[in-house]
């Protein structure tokens, strides 16, 4: 997610570690300071990876049948209007997986 990103800026190149909680997604682009660009470049690119790696998915032969993409974690709700396909917020995700799981094991 957005922390991830940031933290991992902040480690490997040495850049200011920031709080993703204090992203304004409503206006990506460059900035005139270093927290102003990493902040600028989060709000594109994280969208914008995710983006592209559904659309290779879809592209690939992964992917034979294709639904409604599933977002989970903690920045999901706030990533899923910045794409451009509809995606389907699902917070628990990993409970469903773990029910399923425990279904196919009693069953």
């Amino acid at each position: 997610g957005a922390q991830m990103w940031l933290d991992a800026l902040a480690t490997a190149a040495r850049l200011p570690s920031l709080d993703a909680s204090n992203v304004d997604w409503s206006s990506p682009g460059s900035g005139d300071n270093t927290t102003a660009t990493l902040m600028g470049g989060l709000t594109a690119g994280l969208p914008g990876a995710v983006a592209a790696s559904v659309q290779h998915l879809r592209a690939s032969e992964i992917a034979t049948t294709w639904s409604t993409p599933l977002l989970t974690g903690g920045g999901a709700a706030v990533l899923a209007p910045l794409l451009p396909f509809p995606v389907r917020h699902t917070p628990d995700l990993v409970l469903h997986g773990i029910r399923s799981f425990m279904n196919d094991m009693i069953n």
